[in-house]
């Protein structure tokens, strides 16, 4: 379906009790495609070339086991809300360019609390939102798949919805930060992943030699938690937890490991999301300047506390035990390294 359908009224689509497929093409302009699932009723799709309305889609309930929203040329965006309906294939057409507002963007609503998982695909511009219904009985009733998409965005629930962004079985560079207001996820050259209304950002490495670069501090508000997951191989994901820019921040920064591949980091008050990691068997801390104060905690046991000097005044490197490593950089001309061992025993040792 697309332009020759016409302008007027709806266009309701059922195939029956047999197994269909739909694919409803946008223009050659830049599209707006709103795709409205609703359990138990129609899927509504909508295509606005240039912000004029084409014929609606109504698409029955059990009609067709499959839906592919084709957008074609142009600069398209296709949002998707509510559950239900057949399974949903979002093609953003060839590529544009990677620049913000200049390329194909499938932005997803979901209003089920739980976890939202984007996977990637076959290519940079493909990949797989798997909604938090997978988690009950409507199995993939919120799935989403993609191709020829430059940026996702997903929209959750608040408080206990967790938004998860899966690497590659590669090694694979990941980045969370907030840029230009928005809270965004980079794996590699894949679709950028914006986020809003969760309370919890998961960084699942998965396989191969990953390194992640949380820069936590600007997050919005509604984040309350960060986890990164190196994955396998167990001896090679690093974790880098970059401070505010700012210079006059000072920060107060805390580590605290607990394996040999875990631990937890936060930069700022306790109001402030902890990212709490494991299998990642590095830390490296970004102070930014600011004149940060870096406290590492030391376990309850008895413990050697290791600490080496780095290149400049405000860098080096602590390891408690044999726990995860973890070296600091640009705290500042002032700033500080304290060793908290106030919950340890009495014959703990420091070597510096």
């Amino acid at each position: 379906f697309g332009e020759a359908a016409g302008r007027d009224e709806a266009v309701t689509v059922d195939g029956g009790a047999s197994s269909d497929k739909v694919v409803v093409h946008g223009s050659l302009a830049n599209d707006t495609i709103t795709v409205a699932r609703v359990q138990a009723t129609n899927t509504l799709v909508t295509v606005s070339p240039g912000g004029t309305d084409w014929k609606r889609i109504d698409l029955a309930e059990n009609s067709a086991n499959s839906l592919t929203v084709a957008a074609g040329d142009g600069v398209d965006t296709i949002n998707v809300s509510g559950t239900g309906g057949p399974a949903l294939t979002v093609d953003g057409g060839a590529a544009t360019n990677s620049q913000p507002g200049a390329a194909d963007t499938v932005a997803v609503t979901l209003a089920t609390a739980g976890t939202t998982i984007i996977s990637p695909g076959a290519t940079p511009d493909a990949g797989f939102i798997e909604g938090p219904n997978d988690e009950t009985a409507a199995a993939e009733l919120d799935d989403v798949n993609f191709v020829g998409i430059e940026f996702v965005t997903v929209t959750g629930a608040g408080a206990g919805a967790t938004v998860q962004v899966d690497g590659t079985h590669g090694n694979d560079s990941i980045a969370a930060a907030n840029v230009n207001g928005g809270d965004r996820v980079w794996v590699n050259d894949r679709a950028v992943v914006t986020f809003a209304n969760y309370a919890t950002l998961a960084l699942n490495g998965r396989f191969g030699d990953d390194q992640f670069s949380v820069s936590p501090v600007d997050l919005s508000a509604t984040v309350t938690a960060i986890t990164v997951i190196g994955g396998d191989p167990s001896s090679s994901d690093v974790l880098i937890v970059n401070g505010d820019t700012t210079p006059t921040a000072d920060e107060a920064i805390r580590f605290e490991p607990t394996a040999a591949d875990a631990g937890n980091v936060r930069i700022g008050p306790a109001t402030e999301p902890t990212i709490t990691f494991s299998t990642t068997e590095s830390v490296i801390i970004n102070g930014q300047g600011g004149n940060d104060d870096l406290t590492v905690i030391s376990t309850a046991g008895e413990d050697t506390v290791t600490v080496t000097p780095g290149a400049t005044v405000d860098s080096g490197s602590v390891r408690v035990n044999s726990l995860v490593p973890m070296s600091f950089t640009n705290l500042g001309a002032t700033g500080t390294l304290v060793i908290d061992d106030s919950a340890g025993g009495n014959n703990d040792v420091l070597v510096y």
